[in-house]
Parts: C-alpha cells; sequence; structure tokens
C-alpha cells in the first residue's frame, strides 16, 4: 500500500482526528518529499518532461522560466502539472513571462 498525505498524522493522532492503529498499519516506511516550492532546482524536471509529453518544439523565454520557479506552488506538483496542460491546450509553443502570468492569475 503506497499513500500520501500533506497531513501531519502524528499531530492528527494527538488531537484525535486520526487513529493511531490505522497509522501503524500503513506506515511500515515513512519517505517524506519536499514540497515543490521547497526545491525550486525541480521545476525544470518537471517542465522538461510535461512539455517532452506533447512537443519537443516548445521553448520558454528566460523571464517565464524564473516566473514558475518563483512561483510558491500551493497545489505542489499537480498544479505544475496542469499548468503545463493548459500551455498545450492553447497550443503555447513559444512560452512569453505574460502567458505564464496568465495562466497562474
Amino acid at each position: 500500500l503506497i499513500s500520501a498525505t500533506c497531513q501531519n498524522l502524528r499531530e492528527l493522532i494527538e488531537s484525535n482526528q486520526f487513529r493511531q492503529d490505522f497509522y501503524f498499519r500503513i506506515s511500515s516506511y515513512e519517505v517524506n518529499i519536499p514540497s515543490l516550492r521547497e526545491r525550486p532546482a525541480d521545476i525544470d524536471l518537471f517542465i522538461e518532461k510535461n512539455v517532452n509529453s506533447f512537443s519537443s518544439e516548445v521553448v520558454f523565454e528566460k523571464k517565464a522560466l524564473e516566473l514558475l520557479k518563483a512561483y510558491e506552488w500551493p497545489g505542489n506538483v499537480r498544479q505544475l502539472n496542469d499548468t503545463m496542460k493548459k500551455f498545450e491546450i492553447h497550443n503555447t509553443y513559444h512560452i512569453l513571462e505574460e502567458d505564464v502570468r496568465a495562466v497562474l492569475n
């Protein structure tokens, strides 16, 4: 069983909002992965993966890439993936700073 959460399960156990016995059943091995905003260097990798899935012709203007890296990504990797899909849907292959601003707002 692989499960993921953005909640602190130990705190939830302390406040009786999560069953301790269930926690011990599912937590035999715990992997903590920092959020995307804590590892902005990985944004390039995620963008490359997404871009390659719809076209090798996509080019990001330098300021557009900087804007993506500076963004907080409250929706984490899912939000970044959805952002890349929006560029794909709009057939945007030369992505400018204003394109990124429009999608993120």
